[in-house]
Protein backbone atom coordinates (compact mmCIF):
# COMPACT_ATOMS: atom_id res chain seq x y z
CA UNK A 1 0.00 0.00 0.00
CA UNK A 2 2.41 2.70 0.97
CA UNK A 3 4.32 1.78 -2.53
CA UNK A 4 1.20 2.62 -3.98
CA UNK A 5 0.73 5.83 -2.72
CA UNK A 6 4.52 6.98 -3.55
CA UNK A 7 3.67 5.65 -6.97
CA UNK A 8 0.68 7.97 -6.77
CA UNK A 9 2.60 11.09 -5.09
CA UNK A 10 5.16 10.37 -7.84
CA UNK A 11 2.85 10.59 -10.44
CA UNK A 12 0.53 13.65 -9.79
CA UNK A 13 3.79 15.68 -9.56
CA UNK A 14 4.62 14.67 -13.01
CA UNK A 15 1.52 15.58 -13.71
CA UNK A 16 1.78 19.18 -12.13
CA UNK A 17 4.83 19.58 -14.25
CA UNK A 18 3.22 18.78 -17.60
CA UNK A 19 0.46 20.61 -16.42
CA UNK A 20 2.07 23.94 -16.04
CA UNK A 21 0.89 25.92 -13.09
CA UNK A 22 -0.08 28.78 -13.73
CA UNK A 23 2.21 29.46 -10.48
CA UNK A 24 4.11 27.50 -7.53
CA UNK A 25 4.94 28.89 -4.94
CA UNK A 26 6.42 28.00 -0.64
CA UNK A 27 3.83 26.38 1.39
CA UNK A 28 4.00 25.88 4.89
CA UNK A 29 2.30 24.49 7.98
CA UNK A 30 2.08 23.82 11.76
CA UNK A 31 -0.69 22.45 14.17
CA UNK A 32 0.74 21.75 17.86
CA UNK A 33 -1.88 20.08 20.21
CA UNK A 34 -1.84 19.34 24.03
CA UNK A 35 -4.51 16.75 25.70
CA UNK A 36 -4.95 15.42 29.19
CA UNK A 37 -7.37 13.16 29.72
CA UNK A 38 -7.28 11.56 33.59
CA UNK A 39 -9.51 8.05 33.20
CA UNK A 40 -11.14 6.89 36.58
CA UNK A 41 -12.43 3.78 35.98
CA UNK A 42 -12.54 2.65 39.24
CA UNK A 43 -16.03 3.02 40.29
CA UNK A 44 -16.77 0.39 37.21
CA UNK A 45 -13.81 -2.41 38.50
CA UNK A 46 -12.01 -1.40 35.82
CA UNK A 47 -14.16 -3.63 33.34
CA UNK A 48 -14.05 -0.85 30.49
CA UNK A 49 -10.30 -0.02 30.44
CA UNK A 50 -7.92 0.79 33.69
CA UNK A 51 -7.74 3.97 35.30
CA UNK A 52 -4.63 6.03 34.18
CA UNK A 53 -3.66 9.72 32.74
CA UNK A 54 -3.05 10.79 29.39
CA UNK A 55 -1.06 14.12 29.07
CA UNK A 56 0.91 14.45 26.01
CA UNK A 57 1.66 17.23 23.54
CA UNK A 58 2.61 17.00 19.95
CA UNK A 59 3.75 19.57 17.37
CA UNK A 60 3.51 18.55 13.38
CA UNK A 61 5.71 21.20 11.54
CA UNK A 62 5.19 20.53 7.05
CA UNK A 63 6.78 22.23 4.55
CA UNK A 64 6.54 22.04 0.81
CA UNK A 65 5.11 23.56 -2.42
CA UNK A 66 1.45 24.84 -3.78
CA UNK A 67 0.33 25.13 -7.30
CA UNK A 68 -2.47 26.50 -9.57
CA UNK A 69 -3.72 25.00 -12.43
CA UNK A 70 -5.74 25.51 -15.53
CA UNK A 71 -7.87 28.67 -16.00
CA UNK A 72 -9.64 31.05 -13.43
CA UNK A 73 -13.01 30.67 -15.58
CA UNK A 74 -12.99 27.27 -15.74
CA UNK A 75 -12.45 26.46 -11.90
CA UNK A 76 -8.38 26.31 -11.42
CA UNK A 77 -7.21 23.30 -9.40
CA UNK A 78 -5.13 23.86 -6.10
CA UNK A 79 -2.25 21.65 -5.34
CA UNK A 80 -0.35 20.56 -2.90
CA UNK A 81 2.80 18.46 -2.20
CA UNK A 82 3.43 18.50 1.67
CA UNK A 83 6.29 16.45 4.02
CA UNK A 84 6.81 16.99 7.71
CA UNK A 85 7.33 15.04 10.80
CA UNK A 86 5.23 14.48 14.42
CA UNK A 87 7.18 14.86 17.42
CA UNK A 88 5.43 13.89 20.20
CA UNK A 89 5.88 13.71 24.16
CA UNK A 90 4.29 11.73 26.67
CA UNK A 91 4.83 14.02 29.74
CA UNK A 92 6.60 12.00 32.92
CA UNK A 93 8.19 9.40 29.96
CA UNK A 94 11.93 9.16 29.56
CA UNK A 95 11.54 9.58 25.94
CA UNK A 96 15.08 10.02 23.81
CA UNK A 97 15.21 12.94 21.76
CA UNK A 98 15.42 9.91 18.26
CA UNK A 99 11.84 8.60 20.37
CA UNK A 100 10.09 11.93 20.50
CA UNK A 101 9.89 11.86 16.35
CA UNK A 102 6.95 9.44 15.94
CA UNK A 103 6.09 9.69 12.01
CA UNK A 104 6.71 11.24 8.74
CA UNK A 105 4.02 12.58 6.81
CA UNK A 106 4.20 13.28 3.08
CA UNK A 107 1.01 13.81 1.16
CA UNK A 108 -0.45 15.38 -2.23
CA UNK A 109 -3.91 17.60 -1.14
CA UNK A 110 -5.97 18.99 -4.10
CA UNK A 111 -9.09 21.35 -4.04
CA UNK A 112 -11.18 21.39 -7.13
CA UNK A 113 -14.30 23.45 -7.92
CA UNK A 114 -15.92 20.89 -10.61
CA UNK A 115 -19.09 22.79 -10.60
CA UNK A 116 -20.93 26.24 -9.45
CA UNK A 117 -21.51 24.12 -5.92
CA UNK A 118 -19.30 21.39 -5.81
CA UNK A 119 -15.99 21.52 -4.27
CA UNK A 120 -13.65 17.92 -4.52
CA UNK A 121 -11.03 17.55 -2.09
CA UNK A 122 -8.52 14.63 -2.60
CA UNK A 123 -5.46 13.63 -0.28
CA UNK A 124 -3.09 10.67 -1.01
CA UNK A 125 0.36 9.48 1.53
CA UNK A 126 0.36 10.02 4.64
CA UNK A 127 -1.67 13.20 5.52
CA UNK A 128 -3.62 14.38 9.09
CA UNK A 129 -6.70 12.78 10.04
CA UNK A 130 -8.50 16.33 10.36
CA UNK A 131 -8.37 16.38 6.14
CA UNK A 132 -11.77 14.68 6.32
CA UNK A 133 -14.75 16.03 8.16
CA UNK A 134 -17.37 13.15 7.94
CA UNK A 135 -19.27 12.76 11.31
CA UNK A 136 -18.25 9.47 13.25
CA UNK A 137 -19.83 8.36 16.92
CA UNK A 138 -17.25 7.32 19.65
CA UNK A 139 -18.29 3.74 19.09
CA UNK A 140 -15.98 4.13 15.55
CA UNK A 141 -13.43 6.13 16.85
CA UNK A 142 -12.53 6.77 20.48
CA UNK A 143 -11.12 10.37 21.52
CA UNK A 144 -8.08 8.87 22.55
CA UNK A 145 -7.65 6.70 19.34
CA UNK A 146 -8.29 10.37 17.29
CA UNK A 147 -5.54 11.96 19.69
CA UNK A 148 -2.66 9.77 19.33
CA UNK A 149 -3.00 7.91 16.11
CA UNK A 150 -3.62 11.59 14.11
CA UNK A 151 -2.53 10.47 10.74
CA UNK A 152 -4.24 8.28 7.83
CA UNK A 153 -2.05 6.26 5.77
CA UNK A 154 -3.60 5.82 2.42
CA UNK A 155 -6.18 7.74 0.21
CA UNK A 156 -9.59 10.04 0.80
CA UNK A 157 -11.64 11.36 -1.52
CA UNK A 158 -14.09 14.20 -0.34
CA UNK A 159 -17.11 16.21 -2.21
CA UNK A 160 -18.53 19.46 -0.38
CA UNK A 161 -21.75 20.71 -1.43
CA UNK A 162 -23.32 24.19 0.45
CA UNK A 163 -25.72 21.73 2.30
CA UNK A 164 -24.02 18.54 1.60
CA UNK A 165 -20.59 16.68 2.74
CA UNK A 166 -19.44 12.93 1.65
CA UNK A 167 -16.27 11.36 2.03
CA UNK A 168 -14.89 7.98 1.01
CA UNK A 169 -11.09 6.55 1.93
CA UNK A 170 -8.86 4.20 3.16
CA UNK A 171 -6.43 3.85 5.74
CA UNK A 172 -3.66 1.04 5.70
CA UNK A 173 -3.29 -0.13 9.77
CA UNK A 174 -0.72 -2.99 9.75
CA UNK A 175 1.67 -4.47 7.34
CA UNK A 176 2.05 -8.46 6.95
CA UNK A 177 5.67 -9.48 8.33
CA UNK A 178 6.48 -5.60 9.50
CA UNK A 179 6.98 -7.51 12.82
CA UNK A 180 6.24 -11.23 14.28
CA UNK A 181 2.94 -10.15 15.66
CA UNK A 182 1.96 -7.41 13.35
CA UNK A 183 -1.51 -8.07 11.59
CA UNK A 184 -2.22 -6.95 7.96
CA UNK A 185 -5.29 -5.01 8.76
CA UNK A 186 -6.84 -2.04 7.07
CA UNK A 187 -10.02 0.47 7.19
CA UNK A 188 -12.05 1.38 4.48
CA UNK A 189 -14.39 3.79 5.75
CA UNK A 190 -16.92 6.45 4.49
CA UNK A 191 -19.59 9.13 5.87
CA UNK A 192 -21.94 11.94 4.58
CA UNK A 193 -24.55 14.13 5.40
CA UNK A 194 -27.13 16.66 3.51
CA UNK A 195 -29.20 19.29 5.33
CA UNK A 196 -32.88 18.41 4.25
CA UNK A 197 -34.68 20.99 6.13
CA UNK A 198 -33.03 24.37 7.96
CA UNK A 199 -33.04 22.70 11.31
CA UNK A 200 -32.92 19.10 10.02
CA UNK A 201 -29.87 16.98 8.53
CA UNK A 202 -29.92 13.65 7.82
CA UNK A 203 -26.42 11.28 7.44
CA UNK A 204 -24.52 8.20 7.60
CA UNK A 205 -21.03 7.07 8.54
CA UNK A 206 -19.65 3.60 8.29
CA UNK A 207 -16.14 1.57 8.62
CA UNK A 208 -14.93 -2.19 6.90
CA UNK A 209 -11.83 -3.59 8.96
CA UNK A 210 -10.73 -6.80 7.88
CA UNK A 211 -8.35 -7.85 10.84
CA UNK A 212 -6.44 -10.88 9.10
CA UNK A 213 -2.81 -12.98 9.39
CA UNK A 214 0.40 -11.82 11.06
CA UNK A 215 3.72 -14.13 11.00
CA UNK A 216 2.87 -16.02 14.23
CA UNK A 217 -0.97 -16.65 13.71
CA UNK A 218 -3.50 -17.02 10.99
CA UNK A 219 -6.74 -15.63 11.07
CA UNK A 220 -9.35 -13.16 10.12
CA UNK A 221 -11.98 -11.78 11.51
CA UNK A 222 -14.02 -9.31 9.58
CA UNK A 223 -15.65 -5.82 11.44
CA UNK A 224 -17.98 -3.70 9.67
CA UNK A 225 -20.20 -1.24 11.52
CA UNK A 226 -22.75 0.67 9.94
CA UNK A 227 -25.01 3.84 10.92
CA UNK A 228 -27.77 6.47 9.87
CA UNK A 229 -29.04 9.21 11.71
CA UNK A 230 -30.92 12.29 11.82
CA UNK A 231 -30.23 15.35 13.83
CA UNK A 232 -32.29 18.02 14.05
CA UNK A 233 -30.80 21.55 16.14
CA UNK A 234 -33.37 24.16 16.81
CA UNK A 235 -30.78 26.68 18.91
CA UNK A 236 -31.30 29.19 16.32
CA UNK A 237 -34.87 28.93 16.53
CA UNK A 238 -34.39 30.29 20.65
CA UNK A 239 -31.22 31.93 20.12
CA UNK A 240 -28.90 29.61 21.38
CA UNK A 241 -25.89 27.70 19.96
CA UNK A 242 -27.29 24.37 19.74
CA UNK A 243 -30.21 23.10 20.77
CA UNK A 244 -30.45 19.44 19.14
CA UNK A 245 -32.05 16.18 19.49
CA UNK A 246 -30.43 13.21 17.46
CA UNK A 247 -31.26 9.54 16.93
CA UNK A 248 -28.89 7.17 15.22
CA UNK A 249 -29.68 3.39 14.11
CA UNK A 250 -25.98 1.40 14.44
CA UNK A 251 -25.40 -2.07 12.95
CA UNK A 252 -22.45 -4.57 13.05
CA UNK A 253 -21.31 -7.18 11.23
CA UNK A 254 -18.86 -9.78 12.49
CA UNK A 255 -17.17 -12.70 11.85
CA UNK A 256 -14.44 -14.82 13.20
CA UNK A 257 -13.57 -16.76 10.48
CA UNK A 258 -11.04 -18.73 11.75
CA UNK A 259 -13.19 -19.65 15.33
CA UNK A 260 -16.58 -19.38 14.66
CA UNK A 261 -17.61 -18.80 10.86
CA UNK A 262 -20.76 -17.36 10.85
CA UNK A 263 -21.93 -13.92 11.55
CA UNK A 264 -23.39 -12.32 13.99
CA UNK A 265 -24.83 -8.65 13.91
CA UNK A 266 -25.03 -6.64 17.23
CA UNK A 267 -27.06 -3.69 16.65
CA UNK A 268 -28.36 -0.53 19.04
CA UNK A 269 -30.33 3.03 18.97
CA UNK A 270 -27.86 6.05 19.96
CA UNK A 271 -29.74 9.01 21.04
CA UNK A 272 -28.16 12.63 21.48
CA UNK A 273 -29.51 15.39 23.62
CA UNK A 274 -27.61 18.56 23.39
CA UNK A 275 -27.47 22.33 25.08
CA UNK A 276 -24.91 24.34 24.26
CA UNK A 277 -24.50 27.87 24.49
CA UNK A 278 -21.91 30.47 25.28
CA UNK A 279 -19.46 27.68 24.26
CA UNK A 280 -20.49 26.08 27.13
CA UNK A 281 -22.50 22.45 26.67
CA UNK A 282 -24.30 19.90 27.94
CA UNK A 283 -24.44 16.73 26.29
CA UNK A 284 -26.37 13.47 26.79
CA UNK A 285 -25.78 10.28 24.61
CA UNK A 286 -27.49 7.00 25.24
CA UNK A 287 -27.06 3.73 23.17
CA UNK A 288 -29.47 0.80 23.70
CA UNK A 289 -28.76 -2.34 22.44
CA UNK A 290 -26.49 -5.42 22.40
CA UNK A 291 -22.46 -4.93 22.57
CA UNK A 292 -20.64 -3.34 19.50
CA UNK A 293 -18.02 -5.65 20.71
CA UNK A 294 -18.77 -9.02 21.20
CA UNK A 295 -15.19 -10.12 20.58
CA UNK A 296 -13.51 -7.80 22.33
CA UNK A 297 -12.03 -10.45 25.18
CA UNK A 298 -11.52 -13.00 22.86
CA UNK A 299 -8.00 -14.26 22.01
CA UNK A 300 -6.18 -14.82 18.46
CA UNK A 301 -4.43 -18.65 18.80
CA UNK A 302 -0.98 -16.69 19.92
CA UNK A 303 -2.76 -15.34 23.44
CA UNK A 304 -2.86 -11.77 22.31
CA UNK A 305 -6.49 -10.18 23.21
CA UNK A 306 -8.14 -8.62 20.14
CA UNK A 307 -9.25 -5.91 22.19
CA UNK A 308 -8.41 -2.69 20.78
CA UNK A 309 -5.92 -3.74 18.37
CA UNK A 310 -9.55 -5.00 16.56
CA UNK A 311 -11.56 -2.65 18.22
CA UNK A 312 -11.38 1.54 17.83
CA UNK A 313 -14.10 2.53 19.68
CA UNK A 314 -14.93 3.65 22.75
CA UNK A 315 -15.07 0.44 24.67
CA UNK A 316 -18.08 1.78 26.84
CA UNK A 317 -19.94 0.60 24.17
CA UNK A 318 -19.65 -3.27 25.00
CA UNK A 319 -22.33 -1.65 26.95
CA UNK A 320 -22.66 -4.36 29.98
CA UNK A 321 -19.48 -6.74 31.36
CA UNK A 322 -18.34 -9.56 29.98
CA UNK A 323 -20.53 -11.39 27.42
CA UNK A 324 -24.11 -10.43 29.21
CA UNK A 325 -25.14 -8.16 25.54
CA UNK A 326 -23.51 -10.39 23.11
CA UNK A 327 -26.12 -11.13 20.18
CA UNK A 328 -24.04 -14.71 19.88
CA UNK A 329 -21.90 -14.88 23.15
CA UNK A 330 -18.66 -17.18 21.79
CA UNK A 331 -15.70 -16.98 23.65
CA UNK A 332 -12.35 -18.06 23.39
CA UNK A 333 -9.15 -17.36 26.02
CA UNK A 334 -7.33 -19.24 27.97
CA UNK A 335 -9.70 -20.25 30.07
CA UNK A 336 -11.77 -21.29 27.07
CA UNK A 337 -8.68 -22.73 24.48
CA UNK A 338 -11.64 -24.91 22.51
CA UNK A 339 -13.78 -21.99 22.56
CA UNK A 340 -17.90 -22.53 23.81
CA UNK A 341 -20.87 -20.94 22.97
CA UNK A 342 -22.81 -18.69 26.11
CA UNK A 343 -26.21 -18.19 25.78
CA UNK A 344 -27.71 -15.06 23.92
CA UNK A 345 -27.21 -12.06 26.06
CA UNK A 346 -29.90 -9.04 26.30
CA UNK A 347 -29.73 -5.65 25.01
CA UNK A 348 -28.33 -3.10 27.39
CA UNK A 349 -27.69 0.52 27.85
CA UNK A 350 -24.67 2.79 27.55
CA UNK A 351 -25.15 6.38 28.53
CA UNK A 352 -22.76 9.09 29.03
CA UNK A 353 -23.30 12.76 30.23
CA UNK A 354 -20.42 15.32 29.60
CA UNK A 355 -20.26 19.22 30.78
CA UNK A 356 -17.57 21.04 28.33
CA UNK A 357 -16.44 24.46 27.63
CA UNK A 358 -15.12 24.72 23.99
CA UNK A 359 -14.43 28.16 23.41
CA UNK A 360 -12.37 29.48 20.17
CA UNK A 361 -9.60 31.80 21.88
CA UNK A 362 -8.36 32.97 18.15
CA UNK A 363 -7.70 32.25 14.74
CA UNK A 364 -6.42 29.18 14.65
CA UNK A 365 -6.18 28.52 18.57
CA UNK A 366 -8.94 26.19 20.56
CA UNK A 367 -9.53 25.09 23.85
CA UNK A 368 -11.81 22.32 25.47
CA UNK A 369 -12.39 21.71 29.14
CA UNK A 370 -14.66 19.06 30.12
CA UNK A 371 -15.75 16.15 32.19
CA UNK A 372 -17.52 12.63 31.10
CA UNK A 373 -19.68 10.70 33.57
CA UNK A 374 -20.11 6.83 32.09
CA UNK A 375 -22.75 4.42 33.19
CA UNK A 376 -23.22 0.80 31.98
CA UNK A 377 -25.53 -1.85 32.33
CA UNK A 378 -28.94 -3.60 31.82
CA UNK A 379 -28.34 -6.69 29.82
CA UNK A 380 -29.30 -8.75 32.97
CA UNK A 381 -26.74 -7.09 34.88
CA UNK A 382 -27.09 -4.02 37.53
CA UNK A 383 -27.00 -0.88 35.87
CA UNK A 384 -24.47 1.78 37.43
CA UNK A 385 -22.04 4.10 37.24
CA UNK A 386 -18.81 2.98 35.04
CA UNK A 387 -16.25 5.55 35.44
CA UNK A 388 -15.43 9.05 34.44
CA UNK A 389 -12.53 11.49 32.70
CA UNK A 390 -11.49 14.97 33.04
CA UNK A 391 -10.27 16.16 29.77
CA UNK A 392 -8.12 19.09 29.12
CA UNK A 393 -7.70 20.15 24.99
CA UNK A 394 -5.50 22.74 23.32
CA UNK A 395 -5.58 22.82 19.56
CA UNK A 396 -3.71 25.36 17.30
CA UNK A 397 -3.65 25.24 13.42
CA UNK A 398 -1.04 27.50 11.66
CA UNK A 399 -3.15 27.26 7.94
CA UNK A 400 -6.05 28.95 9.65
CA UNK A 401 -3.98 31.90 10.11
CA UNK A 402 -2.65 31.88 6.60
CA UNK A 403 -5.58 31.62 5.25
CA UNK A 404 -7.67 34.48 7.56
CA UNK A 405 -4.55 36.78 6.41
CA UNK A 406 -4.55 35.87 2.60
Amino acid sequence: MKRIIVSVMLVLSAALCIAQPKSISFAYDATAETYFDNVENDGGKEVYGKSLTLFSARVTPEVGFKAVTGARREHPAYHKLMAGVNIMKNFGSRETIGQLFKEVTFYYDLRKQVSDKCELHLDAGIFPRAEGKGRYSEAFLSDSLRFYDVNHEGILFGFNRPNAYFELGVDWLGQFGTTPSTREQFMVFSAGDGKVLPWMTLGYSGYMIPYANCLEVKGLVDNILVSGYMDMDFGKMVGIQRLSLTAAYLQAVQRDRKFTGTFTFPMGGEFTAEVRHWNVSLRNKTYVGYSLMPYYNNTDDGGIKYGNNLYMGDPYYRVAPGYAASMDGYVHNEDHPEGEYLAKGRPGVYDRIELAWEPKIADGLYFKVGARFHFNGGAGTKFGFSGCNQIIALRFRLEELINKNR
